[in-house]
């Protein structure tokens, strides 16, 4: 862990030799400093790395904070997998070299193992596309939602729907729309600040158009738009597809998975995911936990008025990280509520190498 510290002071001092972490300079203390006593009448400096401004009282010492540093709690990743029911999920993967297996046993397969496996790394919930009793519609809200628990209650209500060979019961039809539409509304009705991220795992285009009275109507273009309005609302969707599929299919799934705009991979693969198998399907998931799990951790509440959540430094093991809007080195807000931080780069790769030294979070005075 010391050597991994040493790798983190020296990052980002490379980094600062070259992009300039200071800024500027305001009164009273010099950029990339700690600065020294303030004047009677108080002053502002510039500390540290990243350039944060410290208000300072009539005689106060620049460095001093209101409060110690407090340990910043982390808060895993939600993925809200949404799982085809269509009747495609009784067939092969492909024609020849996949197996015997159905699609709908190398997902079931699949998400039994992920889930179990990375419960303490990652928040899960199970949401089926649609029921027997109605072929176009989804199941009430989220089948299964995240809370403790979730991997066994997940496998209850696979197996709920599973067959005593091991096939899909009731199948229906393909909804997506309607599907991303729920998951959406679902996470937006969440409180906690954990990044959340829907999972589409399906064997083919989207279906169920509005108003038509087909079940099989392509629906890709309404599918598409409501990907993109769940990306737009801090969503992001992963696509996974599950077993072969004709060229309209794909190009759907390409469309949904642009839209979607979730990387996979360190090499940031931004097309849908292509499985045919139980583990081609597991390691999907779990790359999905690797490149998101424990790099975001929440805000603790303000121990007095003297300071607030926008108004703070980080850091790991005594070096304080510098913020980055631009999430490459460094580390920045969730979104505007303040109340959770993202890690990028080093920081990131250190907390995650060691879970045992969380980031410490420094609030800063305020100017009154």
């Amino acid at each position: 862990m010391g050597r991994s510290l040493i790798a983190v002071g020296i990052a980002w001092s490379f980094a600062c030799l070259h992009v300039g972490c200071g800024g500027g300079t305001l009164s009273g203390g010099r950029a990339g400093t700690s600065g020294g006593s303030a004047g009677a009448a108080g002053s502002v400096v510039l500390t540290g790395m990243g350039g944060g401004v410290v208000p300072t009282g009539a005689g106060g010492d620049a460095s001093t904070p209101c409060v110690q540093p407090m340990p910043a709690a982390p808060l895993p990743p939600n993925f809200l997998i949404a799982l085809d029911t269509s009747a495609t999920m009784n067939s092969l993967a492909c024609a020849t070299g996949c197996g015997s297996a159905s699609r709908w046993q190398i997902a079931v397969d699949a998400i039994n193992a992920t889930t179990s496996a990375s419960e303490h790394l990652a928040n899960w919930g199970l949401e089926l596309f649609a029921d027997g009793t109605n072929a176009c519609g989804t199941i009430d809200a989220v089948g299964v939602p995240f809370g403790t628990g979730a991997a066994q209650r997940i496998a209850a209500a696979l197996a709920s729907r599973t067959t005593f060979g091991g096939d899909l019961a009731t199948a229906s039809y393909r909804p997506t729309r309607n599907v991303v539409a729920t998951a959406t509304g679902y996470l937006a009705g969440r409180t906690t600040a954990n990044r959340s991220f829907v999972v589409l795992v399906t064997t083919g285009g989207p279906g169920c158009a509005a108003g038509a009275s087909d079940p099989l109507t392509d629906d890709s273009t309404a599918a598409v738009q409501e990907i993109a309005n769940a990306f737009n609302a801090g969503f992001p969707t992963f696509v996974v597809g599950l077993g072969t599929m004709d060229e309209p299919a794909q190009a759907s799934l390409v469309d949904m998975a642009a839209a979607g705009e979730g990387k996979l991979g360190a090499a940031g693969h931004t097309g849908y995911a292509f499985v045919t198998s139980s583990s081609d399907l597991q390691g999907v998931l779990r790359s999905l936990v690797s490149d998101n799990e424990g790099c975001t951790f929440a805000v603790p509440p303000p121990p007095n008025d003297f300071v607030r959540r926008d108004s703070i430094s980080v850091s790991i093991g005594g070096f304080e990280v510098p913020r980055d809007p631009g999430h490459v080195e460094g580390w920045d807000y969730v979104d505007a509520t303040f109340t959770a931080i993202e890690l990028y780069g080093t920081g990131c790769d250190v907390v995650k190498v060691d879970r045992t030294q969380p980031p410490a979070i420094t609030f800063r005075c305020l100017l009154f």
